[in-house]
C-alpha cells in the first residue's frame, strides 16, 4: 500500500514539474525574449530597465517581472528637452504645450496594448488606444470621461502619431 501512495506522489510531482517547466519555457519564449532584444540597443539603468535618449524622443524599457504575463512596458515620450517643468513643490508646471507619452505592452496573446499619457491643466489622464489612435473605452468609464478621453486624442492625435511611428522605428518586431 506504501508503494501506491509513493507512486501517486511522484506522479503528482513529475506532472507539477512539468507544467513549471512549461510555464518557465513559454514566460520565456514569449515574453522575457522579445523585451530583452529591445534592450539591447538601451543604455541599461538596471538588471531589468534600459533608457535611451534619441533624437527627439526619451525611450524606456521595463522588463517583464519573473512569470508576470501582464508585466513590462515599453515607453516612449518626448526628449531630455521638452520635459515639463516641475516646481519644488513637485507639481507640474504648465505651459501651454501639453505632454504626451505612449506606454506599449506587448501582450503574449492577442494584440499589442497602448495607451497614452497626457498631461493637461486639469492633470495627468491616461487614454487606452489601439494602433489606429481611437479610444477604446473603460467599461466603468462614464459617456462624459468618454468623450473627454476622445477629445484629449483628437488634439494630440498628430503627436501621438509621430509617437507610435518612433516607436515602430526602434522597436519593430514588437509591430509585426
Amino acid at each position: 500500500m506504501k508503494r501506491k501512495g509513493f507512486a501517486v506522489f511522484a506522479a503528482a510531482a513529475l506532472i507539477a514539474a512539468i507544467i513549471f517547466m512549461g510555464a518557465n519555457i513559454l514566460f520565456f519564449i514569449a515574453k522575457w525574449y522579445p523585451y530583452r532584444q529591445c534592450m539591447n540597443s538601451m543604455d541599461t539603468m538596471s538588471r531589468d530597465e534600459g533608457i535611451r535618449n534619441e533624437g527627439h524622443y526619451l525611450y524606456k524599457v521595463k522588463m517583464p517581472t519573473y512569470l508576470g504575463f501582464d508585466s513590462g512596458f515599453l515607453h516612449v515620450g518626448p526628449g531630455d528637452e521638452e520635459l515639463p517643468v516641475v516646481t519644488s513643490e513637485g507639481d507640474f508646471l504648465y505651459e501651454g504645450n501639453q505632454y504626451v507619452d505612449l506606454v506599449i505592452r506587448p501582450q503574449v496573446f492577442g494584440p499589442t496594448q497602448m495607451s497614452v499619457s497626457v498631461l493637461t491643466k486639469e492633470g495627468l489622464v491616461h487614454v487606452p488606444i489601439n494602433s489606429d489612435v481611437q479610444y477604446l473605452p473603460r467599461l466603468s468609464g462614464s459617456e462624459e470621461e468618454n468623450e473627454r478621453c476622445r477629445a484629449i486624442l483628437r488634439e494630440n492625435e498628430d503627436q501621438i502619431r509621430e509617437l507610435i511611428d518612433a516607436a515602430e522605428e526602434k522597436w519593430p518586431s514588437v509591430f509585426e
